[in-house]
């Protein structure tokens, strides 16, 4: 996106604010979101969008392989919160299925589609999360996509936090956040496994307006 983007672009059509203002849209999203397991959707890749992702080595947050400065903050687009499956074969993803949590389930996928795979357990098809992002003042739009645990853990997480506030119904249910990382030694692997972690630090509604959490007043427009 161009430095004109803002926040009002998501959730195109307003659907996000129709869900906010219909309480009982607004529970059957959460109820679909809630059982949403195996999606269906798009091609492999990230649309154009930057690629967001968090370095295994360093825990540090890059786009397109720019490093993220640490206070940088974010939107992320509710209505991308996305589940899905991807399917690695020689080392890369070449093929991903996913689909919006607040729009229901689809159809389950084929497991066996791009087979033969190596039988090394880094191939074939794997659970995925995914979501859109936004940087505020600069209007850069990345993706960020995860097949591991810890990426599903924080996915969970976020999710549980944006339907709480879709059914509270103030409005404000897009979560304007900084990203940071955590790490454990794994047995299984013989190394330190870095986590994502996604730290909210405000909320924003359709229209751009944005309360962060450790200020009392409201930020107009900030993402225009």
């Amino acid at each position: 996106m161009s430095e004109e983007t803002s926040i009002a672009t998501f959730g195109a059509g307003n659907k996000l604010a129709a869900l906010i203002n219909n309480p009982e849209a607004a529970a059957k999203a959460v109820e679909n979101a809630r059982q949403a397991a195996v999606l269906a959707g798009a091609k492999a890749g990230s649309g154009g969008l930057a690629i967001l992702k968090v370095d295994q080595a360093t825990g540090k947050w890059s786009m397109n392989r720019e490093e993220v400065p640490d206070d940088t903050l974010f939107a992320i687009d509710p209505l991308s919160l996305s589940r899905g499956m991807l399917c690695w074969k020689g080392g890369q993803p070449i093929e991903e299925v996913m689909r919006p949590v607040l729009e229901g389930l689809p159809p389950e996928v084929d497991q066996t589609k791009n087979s033969p795979f190596k039988n090394n357990g880094m191939e074939g098809w794997s659970d995925a999360v995914a979501f859109k992002v936004v940087t505020i003042g600069s209007g850069i739009e990345g993706r960020f996509t995860s097949t591991s645990g810890g990426g599903h853990g924080m996915f969970k997480d976020l999710l549980d936090k944006v339907t709480d506030k879709i059914v509270g119904g103030d409005g404000f249910a897009i979560p304007i956040v900084k990203l940071a990382s955590e790490s454990y030694f794994s047995k299984n692997y013989s190394k330190d496994i870095v986590n994502p972690v996604v730290n909210i630090a405000g909320w924003s509604d359709v229209k751009g307006t944005i309360v962060m959490n450790d200020a009392g007043g409201a930020i107009e427009g900030s993402l225009a």
